[in-house]
């Protein structure tokens, strides 16, 4: 919801769907495995193996993640162009950053 709210109402036409049904899919996946590697983490006897496989998968669905969010103009890098970034650097003045 998060997503779909911050867009405009047309912004996910009928032939999207499949890639925001999958986008959704693949999100939920993301926080499974990162759950499940928090417990491996917490545990006393932690298998390295099972460890490596579940940040090998999260890596997937990362990249598949980057993937649709992409094909559907929802990231960033997807939404704004070479002129637009440069023209936003060259402007400078005091930005608040997500992170201050």
């Amino acid at each position: 919801v998060s997503v779909t709210n911050t867009m405009p109402a047309d912004w996910f036409s009928p032939e999207n769907h499949p890639l925001l049904t999958q986008y959704c899919r693949h999100t939920v996946n993301a926080r499974r495995l990162a759950q499940l590697i928090d417990q491996e983490c917490a545990s006393k006897e932690m298998d390295a193996r099972l460890y490596i496989d579940m940040l090998a998968s999260e890596h997937k669905q990362t990249s598949a993640l980057k993937a649709l969010a992409a094909s559907m103009r929802l990231a960033q890098q997807a939404r704004y162009g070479a002129q637009t970034s440069d023209t936003a650097k060259k402007r400078g003045g005091t930005v608040k950053r997500p992170w201050e």
